[in-house]
């Protein structure tokens, strides 16, 4: 406040509300920043080369554990395999994988752990799908992708089926045939095939 003597006292409000609006504004790019980032998370960070190099190292030099996971270095998938649902990683129900495609949390890294297979759809055939099973590193291969709806899924005589659904019941399936199981002779990895 200043005071003039032909007009009296007065407040100096253009500063104080260019200072409030100015702070306004940064608060709400900055919001607006975290939602988009946390939002196109999935969608830019999965797929990067250093994410699949690291999740194929993985696969070729750490051997199985006892805790179940699913690898595919094709679309940067590194996630737990669930039997039941817990928010994070890829739920199984028998032959069936699942995981709801996009799940948001509330950080970017935890959106990713949600939506585990968001990029399924990018998958093609002939892609490897790694998944440790009871202490032992199973290889499938992708034979089919196709689209349709979650009530339509049923599981399969000699495979596994992956898929990642929406709310509105569409999904991405991905159908696994078995290639055989990783062994490991002085360091190194091979696939040891199934009959």
């Amino acid at each position: 406040m200043y005071y003039n003597f032909s007009l009296g006292a007065k407040h100096n409000k253009g500063i104080f509300s260019t200072g409030v609006i100015l702070c306004l504004a940064g608060a709400i790019i900055a919001v607006g920043s975290y939602v988009v980032m946390n939002r196109t998370s999935p969608l830019i960070f999965a797929k990067t080369n250093s994410t699949k190099q690291n999740i194929e190292s993985i696969v070729k030099t750490k051997q199985p554990s006892d805790n179940d996971r699913i690898f595919i270095p094709s679309i940067g998938v590194d996630a737990p395999i669930r039997d039941r649902y817990s928010g994070n990683g890829v739920l199984r129900k028998g032959a069936l994988l699942s995981a709801k495609k996009f799940s948001i949390g509330l950080t970017p890294s935890e959106t990713m752990r949600q939506s585990p297979l968001y990029h399924l759809a990018d998958m093609r055939s002939g892609d490897r799908v790694f998944i440790d099973m009871n202490g032992e590193r199973l290889v499938y291969e992708a034979v089919n992708i196709s689209n349709s709806n979650v009530a339509k899924i049923t599981t399969l005589q000699n495979g596994i089926v992956i898929y990642s659904y929406e709310d509105s019941g569409a999904a991405t399936l991905v159908t696994l045939k078995l290639v055989g199981t990783m062994q490991w002779l002085d360091g190194q990895a091979s696939i040891v095939g199934r009959d």
